[in-house]
């Protein structure tokens, strides 16, 4: 195959991949790990994060100097990425830190004297779903978060580290990562010089 045949055929299946849902793609992807030892092996380390990998993330200088470690005992695997229960965004356990996670803790709401001459929202303003609502996108200043009182576009008056949502039933070898694990920013370290 030339380079350019090659090159074309990664194209499409880049394409192909692209046009998949997330149901299709994850049937795939498992079908491949079953088919292939190689496969399997790549997702494994793609996918999955032993603790001491986990620790050097943390900046633990004790747990060995192989960045590379195989997952040589599949009990000891966390997933690698996760869901925040907060942000709801799926983040990677290994770069979680102390500034990864932005949200609101409060409620959105709808700012009626944004909308005087709006029927729906003079008759029933509770009839709208302040989530989904189009009025957001001509008018983000009409929804106000309770808790910062930001307009809806503000991307989160709570900054923290990701929380891992509850994780679904546990399978069998695969542990959802340890809170227990912080990474330290480099950012942390400049503002403690600065403060003192």
């Amino acid at each position: 195959m030339s380079d350019q045949a090659g090159e074309r055929s990664k194209q499409l299946l880049v394409e192909a991949i692209d046009k998949l849902d997330l149901p299709t793609l994850q049937s795939v992807f498992k079908e491949m790990c079953a088919a292939s030892e190689d496969f399997r092996q790549e997702a494994s380390a793609r996918l999955l994060v032993t603790e001491p990998a986990l620790k050097r993330a943390a900046g633990d200088e004790d747990s060995g100097p192989n960045k590379k470690q195989k997952l040589e005992d599949a009990s000891t695997a966390y997933s690698r990425y996760e869901s925040c229960q907060n942000c709801k965004q799926v983040f990677d356990v290994t770069k979680n830190t102390k500034k990864s996670c932005r949200y609101h803790e409060g409620q959105l709401e709808l700012d009626p004297d944004v909308f005087p001459d709006d029927d729906q929202v003079e008759m029933d303003p509770n009839s709208i779903d302040v989530e989904t609502d189009d009025r957001r996108r001509t008018h983000p200043h009409g929804f106000i978060w309770d808790c910062c009182d930001e307009d809806c576009n503000n991307k989160g008056c709570i900054v923290e580290r990701h929380v891992a949502a509850k994780p679904f039933p546990k399978r069998v070898g695969i542990k959802s990562a340890p809170e227990i694990i912080e990474i330290e920013d480099d950012d942390d370290e400049e503002e403690d010089d600065e403060s003192e």
